[in-house]
């Protein structure tokens, strides 16, 4: 018989993205700008990772799974598709955009939170802890650079083009 699969003591699981979305309630795009302008951000990434180990009666961890659940929010507006064909290209342009940013901080948890159940095994409790909390300290620091880089996505093309009509 073939062998059987061992799960491997380390275990890092990051979930598919859930979705939400805010409402947008404007008539025209020129509305719909200001209400996002107005806005800290018009996309919004969270991720809530959590840890669980099992530890030795020497204290040392022998397995460890770590879990990332992803939330992405984006603006919702369903009067978009009555606007001109012009306005809701451009609504559609800088939906895409404001997506491809979120992507963004999506795969800096995938490339910052990779591996990490894995890199708490034969460590102490306190030891998988630091780990896990510099991982997540790492997160955030790139996380908030790559938002410092792209202007929040503005310079990635999140802007939208107000003298279209």
């Amino acid at each position: 018989p073939a062998p059987k699969s061992k799960k491997t003591p380390g275990n890092t699981i990051i979930k598919k993205p859930t979705r939400s979305s805010y409402a947008v309630k404007a008539e025209t795009l020129d509305e719909a700008a200001k209400i996002i302008d107005a806005l800290t951000e018009a996309g919004k990434t969270e991720w809530n990772p959590k840890y669980k180990v099992s530890i030795d009666d020497k204290g040392v961890v022998t397995s460890a799974e770590v879990t990332v659940p992803l939330k992405i929010t984006m603006p919702n507006w369903p009067k978009s598709s009555k606007l001109s064909k012009a306005a809701k290209a451009e609504w559609d342009r800088f939906y895409r955009a404001l997506e491809e940013h979120e992507q963004g901080h999506v795969n800096l948890v995938r490339e910052r939170m990779s591996g990490l159940g894995e890199s708490m095994i034969g460590k102490t409790e306190p030891e998988a802890k630091e780990i896990f909390d510099n991982a997540l300290a790492q997160l955030q620091g790139s996380s908030d650079n790559y938002d410092v880089e792209t202007d929040h996505g503005r310079n990635q093309g999140t802007i939208i083009d107000t003298s279209i009509k």
